[in-house]
Order: structure tokens, then C-alpha cells, then sequence
């Protein structure tokens, strides 16, 4: 069950890029779009189905690493463990403190996991649990990714094959194909702003709370 949820968490962005892109390139340039798919319909289907799904897994794992890094150097303060780690010295609960981000993030898994298993304050159920949420979270930052590059690839044809016409049905259908992507991109963005703040919320209260329970000498003594 978890190999396939990190599975659809790589192929569901690329499947979303592929999808929209074609969307929008069927409002820009029809004509053309619909030569290209009859092409590709008269083609080997199978081999087609395979050949887009390890596509869209390799597409997929590509924005996921750029949603990585727009994470770690534009979007700093989402899925910060920094204020979690910060507070639990100041209420004297660790002696640790998070000076940057990624010490934040090392110290906080490391007292998550000590605390983590049967007995303990943090049932695995829990973990899962939370665990999912942060990789919906994530799927959610990767797929918006995927459609700002949707949004890009769609321009980019539009440039290389299409032509600028004054007629007012293609400038309708180009502005239509702009506010599509451009509320689809809000969508997930929005998404994945949501998720994330619930997951570090419940992450941030769990581990307080069972750090407050246990106490600080047998925390640090772990840690």
C-alpha cells in the first residue's frame, strides 16, 4: 500500500502535465493538436500506454525534485521544523536548538522517531498516518509544478507552430487556455499550501505533547 501511494505520488504529475498540456493545446491550435493525436492513434496502443506511463513516472519524479528545491531555497517557512524545535528548548523539554532549517529538521525527526513504537507516546498507526498526509502534501507541490510547466510547453508550441491571427475566436480560446492553466496552477498551489500547514500542525502538537508526557531528562538522555 505505501509502494504504491510513493508510486502514484511520481505518476500523478506527469499524468497531470500530460493531460493538461494536451487540453490546452486542443484550445490554441486544434487542428494541429488533433493531427497529432490521430498520428499517435494509429500507432502501437500498448506500447503507447507503456512508453506514457513510465513517462509520466519519469516526468513526475523530474517535478518532484524541482518542487525539492523551490522547498528548500523559495518556500523556506513551509514544513519548517525550525518553530517546533525552538519552542521544545525554550520550554525546556530539549537542549537542542535549530539554528538553521535543516538542523531543525534533523533534530525533530530524530526525537520523532525516538519517541515512535508500541509503548511509546507516537503509535505507528499515527506515523502513517501523518506520513501520508506529508506525501500528499508533497504530491500536491509536485503536480503544481507539472502544470506551471504544462502552462510553458503550451507556449512554447504555441510560438514554434502557431501564428498570431487577430480573429477574435483565437485570441478567446488563447485567453480561455490561460486562465484554465493559470486557475489549475492556483488550485494546487493553494492545495498544497493547506495540506502542508495541517501535516505541520498535527506533526508540531504530536511531538510537543509527547515530548511534554515523557519528560525532558529521558528525551535528551535519547537524543
Amino acid at each position: 500500500m505505501e509502494e504504491t501511494r510513493r508510486f502514484l505520488r511520481y505518476l500523478l504529475p506527469g499524468l497531470v502535465y500530460g493531460t493538461q498540456t494536451v487540453l490546452s493545446l486542443s484550445l490554441v491550435l486544434p487542428t494541429w493538436t488533433l493531427g497529432q493525436l490521430s498520428q499517435v492513434g494509429a500507432k502501437d496502443s500498448l506500447g503507447i500506454i507503456i512508453a506514457g506511463i513510465f513517462g509520466s513516472g519519469a516526468l513526475g519524479y523530474f517535478f518532484a525534485t524541482v518542487h525539492h528545491w523551490l522547498n528548500w531555497t523559495c518556500e523556506q517557512r513551509i514544513l519548517d521544523h525550525s518553530p517546533i524545535v525552538n519552542r521544545l528548548q525554550q520550554r525546556g523539554l530539549i537542549s537542542n536548538r535549530g539554528d538553521n532549517r535543516q538542523a531543525a529538521e534533523v533534530i525533530s525527526f530524530a526525537l520523532w522517531y525516538t519517541q515512535l513504537g508500541a509503548g511509546r507516546p507516537i503509535g505507528e498507526i499515527v506515523d502513517r498516518k501523518l506520513t501520508a498526509l506529508g506525501d500528499r502534501a508533497h504530491g500536491l507541490g509536485a503536480t503544481r509544478v507539472g502544470a506551471v510547466f504544462a502552462l510553458a510547453t503550451t507556449l512554447l508550441f504555441c510560438i514554434v507552430v502557431g501564428s498570431f491571427q487577430y480573429a477574435i475566436e483565437p485570441v478567446l480560446r488563447f485567453v480561455l487556455m490561460l486562465l484554465l492553466n493559470l486557475f489549475t496552477i492556483f488550485v494546487f498551489q493553494n492545495g498544497y499550501l493547506r495540506v502542508s500547514a495541517v501535516a505541520q500542525g498535527i506533526y508540531d502538537n504530536i511531538l510537543e505533547n509527547a515530548l511534554a508526557t515523557q519528560g525532558k531528562d529521558s528525551v535528551d538522555a535519547q537524543v
